[in-house]
Order: structure tokens, then C-alpha cells, then sequence
């Protein structure tokens, strides 16, 4: 038969490598749990839409022919990068102003079902077709300084544009326009 033991320190020992076991074990699962997600890549559809949001963005602020870029000349083709035209940009956006059309109080807004005299659905199908292919897109252009009222209006207008549901890309980038500098915003989704 085997021996009892009754020493307290080796009972101790025993206890602290029970502990250890226990202790490693967990840390083992924990460690095999969250590999996966380190080892395999987000897979989702932003993956393949954030390339095309970003080409999109290029292709908005500096392309004067497709694009609402500055055109210094039109017989050479050539633009002002992240310049805006304020004419293209009025007759494909939607003005929004909360007050005396102060800068810091005023945006554009592009987005199916957002028009105006100049721009149509048929307009909105044209360009995302052209420029997102599949997908949904809504844009903006806000002031860089924006007051609080018109942010929470601005805001609004993209809760109620924007699906919440699927996969989302928003892209910012500052653009000037008339002088003052602005956050061009694009959300697409699919």
C-alpha cells in the first residue's frame, strides 16, 4: 500500500502545483480561444468597399471632369487638387442652412432621395452607378467649423440617409472651397 503523507509542506506544494495547472489551463484557453481572430482577417464587405470609397473620395476632390475639382484649364484638363468648384457643387448638392447663410452655419448634401430643382434620382443612380457601383452612398460637406445647432442638424440628415444596418465606410477629407476649408463626408454601404 502506499504511504500517507503528512507532512504539511509537501501537502503545500501539492496544492501550489494544483494552482499552477489550474492557472495555466485557463490561460491555454484563453490563448487558443482569441488565435483565431488574430489569425484570420475580417472578411466582411467594408473590406471590399473601403478601396472603392477611397477611390471614390480621390476621384470627387480631384478629377475636374468627373469630379467637382477646381479646373484651372479646360482645354488641358488639369485641376486643383482638393479644391472644390462651388458651381458643380451647388448644382449636384442640396444647400442647408439653419440660419443667415453665415460659413459656419451652412452645408451641401448628396443621397438618394436628397434633391433639389437641379439634382434628380436619375442624377443620384448616374453618379453612384458611375462611382460606387453596387452600393448605397450618401455625402456631405460641412464647414471644418461647424456650429453645435448645425452639427446636430447635419447629424440628423445622416441618421436618417445612412442604413445602420450591413456594412459601413465613411471617408472625410478637407477640401476648400471659396476660401474656407471643409470635411467633404462620404458613408457608403451595401
Amino acid at each position: 500500500m502506499g504511504k500517507i503523507i503528512d507532512d504539511e509542506r509537501a501537502q503545500a506544494i501539492g496544492l501550489d502545483f494544483v494552482t499552477a495547472i489550474v492557472l495555466f489551463m485557463i490561460a491555454l484557453g484563453f490563448v487558443y480561444s482569441s488565435l483565431p481572430g488574430i489569425a484570420t482577417s475580417y472578411t466582411g464587405e467594408s473590406t471590399k468597399m473601403y478601396p472603392i470609397v477611397d477611390r471614390m473620395s480621390e476621384v470627387m476632390v480631384k478629377d475636374s471632369s468627373i469630379g467637382f475639382a477646381y479646373s484651372i484649364n479646360m482645354s488641358e484638363g488639369s485641376s486643383i487638387h482638393n479644391v472644390l468648384n462651388a458651381t458643380k457643387v451647388n448644382e449636384t448638392f442640396v444647400f442647408n442652412s439653419i440660419g443667415p447663410a453665415r460659413v459656419n452655419e451652412t452645408w451641401w448634401e448628396f443621397g438618394d432621395g436628397v434633391t433639389n430643382e437641379t439634382t434628380s434620382t436619375t442624377s443620384y443612380e448616374n453618379i453612384t452607378e458611375s462611382l460606387v457601383g453596387r452600393y448605397d452612398c450618401y455625402m456631405q460637406i460641412r464647414p471644418t467649423v461647424f456650429n453645435d445647432t448645425g452639427v446636430d442638424m447635419a447629424d440628423d440628415h445622416v441618421d436618417g440617409n445612412v442604413s445602420t444596418s450591413g456594412d459601413l465606410v465613411m471617408i472625410e477629407r478637407i477640401v476648400i472651397m471659396e476660401n474656407d476649408y471643409y470635411k467633404l463626408m462620404i458613408w457608403v454601404w451595401g
